[in-house]
């Protein structure tokens, strides 16, 4: 019996001396603190500027154990890798190249782990990349939908524009008020979109950079933007940068474009957004386009005046996007044709 008990009370000082217990968290980006009696444990997640965050696990004994995470966060402060006249250089260090789907490239910290995965038949995505921090539960991943059927609740969504890295445009979103994001989609390249699956706190806007620096090549070499003259028309404008990417043949474009439109988190057709946003029974008439073909010349520009009174009508104030097919012609017969998207608000 006594050695039963005297078991019983190793095992308990045992537990209390050496098993660390979840302390406090701090509201730095993420910071985690879990304690025993002999040691601590801090998970470090804290945020030193908009573009650098601070992500380390360190183990601190006696007599470190019995500083504040103030205290112990001056002492890593002063370390020279983390000065912040260093921030520039580290940060270009600690950020190592990742591919995707053959054409995606991405930036992803040292201590973050990429894994490629294979996408159930029951997706509607057909390819994966996940992104997570060493020893963190939570992940983010790019999920490619080929035939770009994403679609998202809007109960509790608000969405905020943000610019890449590239200089083009995406959406952020966030639920019920969280500081947390919850998915990205991108305005181009539509069939790309970044999840976050319980990454909080500093881990978040780590993934939201990592999503920020995501970058596309472009066999065309081609860009198409749109300035909008009022709600009814505009100026569409190609431009080819053999730079960018190089043709295989001339680089032709039609009159027929489509338009969309972004309503809770997604894009839909004109069509849709008429009656889910205005209640409008809008019936999309049948166009009819002209057999005009245009040629788009390398290292210079397009440009081509859009009337949407002549199609849609005037717009109704909202988030739009033209959608407008470019072919490459490689051959007689032959072509690969490529869809271009350009934003713009009303």
């Amino acid at each position: 019996m006594k050695k039963k008990v005297i078991i019983a009370v190793v095992a308990i000082l045992a537990f209390v001396l050496f098993f660390p217990v979840p302390f406090q968290s701090y509201d730095d980006g993420g910071t985690r603190e879990f304690k025993a009696l002999t040691y601590k444990i801090v998970k470090w997640n804290r945020i030193q500027s908009e573009d650098l965050c601070y992500n380390s696990t360190r183990f601190y004994f006696f007599p470190k154990n019995l500083k504040s995470v103030d205290e112990l966060w001056k002492e890593i402060d002063s370390e020279p890798e983390n000065s912040p006249a260093n921030s520039d250089e580290t940060a270009a260090e600690i950020y190592s190249p990742v591919s995707f789907n053959g054409c995606c490239s991405l930036k992803i910290p040292q201590n973050w782990v990429s894994s490629e995965v294979e996408a159930d038949e029951q997706m509607l995505y057909s390819k994966e990349m996940t992104f997570k921090p060493v020893g963190s539960e939570g992940y983010m991943s790019i999920q490619y939908y080929p035939d770009n059927l994403f679609g998202v609740c809007g109960t509790g969504l608000e969405c905020k524009d943000i610019t890449l890295d590239s200089g083009a445009k995406a959406s952020v979103g966030y639920y019920d008020g969280s500081a947390d994001w919850a998915f990205i989609t991108l305005s181009e390249q539509r069939e790309y979109v970044f999840v976050n699956n319980g990454l909080t706190g500093g881990e978040a806007l780590t993934g939201l950079e990592i999503a920020k620096s995501v970058s596309f090549s472009d066999s065309f070499g081609l860009s198409m933007s749109f300035v909008p003259n009022g709600n009814r028309g505009g100026k569409l404008v190609f431009r080819q940068s053999s730079a960018m990417g190089t043709p295989r043949g001339e680089l032709y474009t039609g009159t027929e474009y489509s338009l969309e439109a972004f309503y809770c988190g997604e894009w839909i057709s004109y069509q849709e957004y008429m009656q889910k946003a205005f209640l409008y029974d809008y019936l999309q008439p049948d166009f009819v386009w002209t057999m005009q073909a245009y040629l788009i010349p390398v290292d210079d520009e397009l440009v081509m005046n859009i009337e949407f009174t002549n199609t849609y009508g005037e717009l109704e104030p909202g988030r739009y996007r033209i959608c407008k097919s470019v072919s490459d012609s490689i051959g007689t017969g032959n072509s690969v044709k490529k869809t271009y998207y350009a934003e713009f608000t009303i």
